[in-house]
């Protein structure tokens, strides 16, 4: 029998009402509505929806699942899920990777924490922009964090968090998303979710590994947390030691997709706090400052989370954060790294990571299959990468205090993004609003240091090496090569030290000129190539109270010293490669010669009207791979404590960053001949580890200088090179591989002139 089209009409909507119910599941039972969902925005792939919160009465909405489908389609699998945890109360969502001037229909669905659905909203349709300017993409990561603020303690009894540390904890680690937003290039943020467990929880014995089980089903039974929620999950408890990263495993989640999800974790409290770096800044007085130490942990052990979810979809390694010593484009793992790569400790590695993944345009951030992450747009009208004003963002150009529409609101040469991330931590920005930041007088777009006053190059000092005698105003302007600091705590008044240098061929001068009571730490990067390579890695730091020299140390990172510390020091360690030794470790120093000994370095402290005048001068180590001739590079970052009488720290530069100089030709006055060429009486004499071998010359040529034996055996040549002629030239000589006796020093010119002294080494 034929039917009419109103009869196969009217079926077709009674199957498809038949099937809407059946996928509610026990939505059409209680017969309740979520309330108020809507649309609130849409871009060229996103959609943003609100709704109101949905607690019927005697159940517990754990979340909600997101339905999607096309108009007049069937909703099927939620495509996504939100926890009562999530931003505002689990009552918003963001769809990404949508088409561009598509429409879509959605529903929410309330969860249960057995995971059955409850309640339902209406059905709403909306359609996404088409594709247009003043957009700007970025990547979403969705991040747990579990605290379990009553659990067993593994050294025994139980720990209790306090609910004032708890918010800590939320204070800092958002501090650590600043972090990874600002150097990222505004390309990655982190959604941080807080899950702090009230109930006791007993891990008991539970190793690393199957602790992570332990804590999803905790998720799952508690919050009834949802596979693929969250992309990983970051634990702070007391019941498993250590601080680590698994990467991505199978949580075993028994509701959503199989996919795997991330996991790093902290013990908290640590066994022991000296030894782990703090956060370079100081907050609130009501803050926790102990806790602080939670910025590094997090930003350290996420990240080796975070590169482990890029290497499951496809990208390359990222860094080791434990390793920087390996992050070198001579390693095969790292071939795409720039030649000019240098870096220096902690977070700046760790920066140099993240900026580096993709350092043309951070694209590879956003590069992540459909089960991993979201890549959203936010607004950004003047199309300068940063957006405009966004709440899930740890900043935006609203809170910056930059214009919304234009790309460079001081029309300084800079962008506001590039004012935004200059530095490594929310502090360390440029001045959206000031074509100068730091008054240096070169505006910031044409200025590679923006927020401090750096001259990029030291003179050369043309052979007129200055007196060292703490007598600082010798230099005035000649030779600055930096005034000011970058920060300082807050209890710091004003404080601007100066800091000038000079060269010649065989040292480098330094000298300090600082109000008040700091006590000046100097990082040196003396053979340009960063922090983890070399042996110019040298640390000096001054007592001013006793005006005199409190330590003076190398970090040896040249591949015999790391040899040495895997096969020697450390034997029985299993790491993925050594990164080096400091040179007062005295295993190294039956090994090798130190780098600088104490005396190698001429200095004078002199404190007159309340302030303090430092110089110092810092020999080359040919030998060492450290030279100071003309246009070599150096890195150096400066530390102060105890800038005033009642405390308080300042810090040059960014606390971790170096800043390269290059040596440059002279700005002062010209060379004094000496009259004569000779070698000078060495000091000491007679010596036991290294003595200090001074000459002169009358002409600039071709210099050798060389240390024979009484038996007329040549044991080391000092110099071979072109020399400028001058006085009180000098090159250090270590006797740690001769042994006692007299030796014989000869200097010999290009033109025949020559001299020799005797030398007496005595162990």
């Amino acid at each position: 029998m034929l039917m009419n089209s109103n009869f196969w009409s009217a079926l077709r909507h009674t199957l498809a009402a038949i099937v809407l119910l059946a996928g509610m599941g026990g939505a059409a039972a209680n017969g309740q509505e979520i309330d108020g969902l809507q649309a609130a925005e849409e871009t060229s792939s996103t959609v943003t929806l609100n709704w109101n919160s949905y607690q019927p009465s005697g159940e517990n909405i754990a979340g909600y699942n997101i339905y999607r489908r096309a108009p007049g389609g069937t909703f099927r699998d939620p495509v996504d899920y939100v926890g009562v945890r999530d931003r505002e109360n689990g009552t918003t969502f963001t769809d990404s990777r949508l088409r561009s001037g598509e429409t879509y229909e959605y529903q929410i669905r309330g969860r249960t924490l057995s995971g059955e659905e409850m309640g339902r909203s209406r059905t709403i349709s909306t359609t996404t922009e088409e594709s247009s300017d003043g957009e700007y993409s970025y990547a979403n990561l969705k991040v747990a964090v579990v605290i379990y603020k009553n659990a067993n303690h593994r050294n025994g009894g139980n720990y209790q968090t306090p609910d004032r540390r708890v918010e800590d904890v939320k204070f800092y680690l958002e501090k650590a998303r600043d972090f990874y937003w600002r150097n990222s290039n505004m390309k990655l943020n982190l959604e941080l979710s807080y899950y702090p467990i009230e109930e006791y929880k007993d891990f008991g014995d539970a190793g690393s590994f199957e602790s992570i089980r332990i804590t999803a089903d905790h998720l799952e039974e508690n919050f009834g947390v949802v596979s693929t929620q969250y992309d990983f999950i970051f634990r702070i408890a007391p019941s498993i030691g250590g601080f680590f990263s698994f990467g991505v495993k199978d949580l075993r989640f028994s509701q959503g997709p199989g996919r795997r999800t991330g996991f790093a974790h902290l013990q908290w409290p640590m066994d022991r706090i000296r030894g782990y770096t703090k956060y370079p800044g100081e907050f609130d007085e009501q803050v926790s400052k102990e806790t602080n130490q939670l910025i590094w942990l997090f930003i350290h052990e996420a990240q080796h989370t975070i590169d482990a979810i890029y290497k499951f979809n496809g990208k390359e390694e990222m860094g080791h954060g434990d390793h920087p010593e390996a992050y070198t484009n001579s390693n095969p793992d790292y071939r795409q790294l720039p030649d000019t790569l240098r870096f220096g400790k902690r977070f700046d590695f760790q920066a140099t990571m993240l900026r580096t993944f993709d350092p043309d345009d951070f694209a590879s951030f956003e590069d992540l299959t459909g089960d991993w992450g979201d890549t959203y747009v936010a607004k950004d009208a003047d199309e300068d990468g940063f957006p405009d004003q966004n709440a899930r963002l740890p900043f935006d150009e609203n809170r910056f205090g930059s214009s919304m529409e234009a790309t460079d609101t001081d029309d300084d040469g800079a962008t506001d993004k590039e004012e935004a991330t200059d530095g490594l931590y929310p502090y360390s920005a440029g001045d959206p609003e000031d074509p100068d930041t730091d008054g240096d007088g070169r505006p910031d777009g044409n200025d590679p240091y923006m927020r401090y006053d750096v001259a990029s190059t030291i003179p050369r000092a043309g052979g007129l090496r200055p007196t060292i005698d703490g007598r600082v105003g010798e230099w005035e302007e000649k030779g600055k090569i930096s005034q000011g600091v970058s920060y300082k705590t807050p209890d710091v008044g004003a404080f601007d030290p100066t800091v000038h240098g000079a060269h010649v061929e065989d040292s480098l001068y330094v000298a300090l000129d600082i109000p008040a009571h700091a006590a000046p730490t100097l990082n040196f990067d003396l053979d340009g190539d960063g922090r983890w390579f070399g042996t110019g890695n040298t640390e000096i730091r001054f007592d001013v109270q006793n005006q005199g020299l409190a330590q003076i140390r190398t970090f040896d990172a040249s591949t015999e010293a790391r040899q040495f510390e895997q096969q020697v020091l450390n034997p029985d360690r299993d790491v993925r490669s050594p990164d080096g030794v400091w040179d007062t470790n005295p295993k190294y120093q039956n090994e090798f010669e130190r780098v600088y000994q104490p005396s190698d370095i001429r200095f004078d402290v002199r404190r007159t009207d309340g302030r303090i005048g430092i110089e110092m001068a810092i020999p080359e180590r040919e030998e060492r791979g450290i030279s100071f001739g003309t246009g070599s590079k150096i890195g150096l970052r400066i530390g102060y404590s105890n800038v005033q009488k009642n405390g308080g720290n300042a810090t040059t530069f960014d606390k971790w960053s170096y800043v390269y100089y290059t040596l440059g030709e002279s700005q002062a006055a010209p060379l004094e001949a000496a009259e004569k060429t000779k070698l000078l009486e060495n000091i000491p004499n007679p010596f036991q580890s290294s003595t200090t071998i001074r000459y002169q010359t009358e002409e600039t040529g071709q210099v050798e200088i060389v240390v024979y034996d009484i038996l007329g055996r040549r044991v080391r040549t000092l110099v071979d090179r072109e020399v400028q002629a001058g006085k009180d030239l000098q090159v250090r000589w270590s006797g740690n591989s001769v042994g006692s006796g007299m030796y014989f020093v000869r200097l010999r010119t290009e033109s025949g002139q020559k001299d020799v002294r005797k030398v007496v080494h005595m162990q």
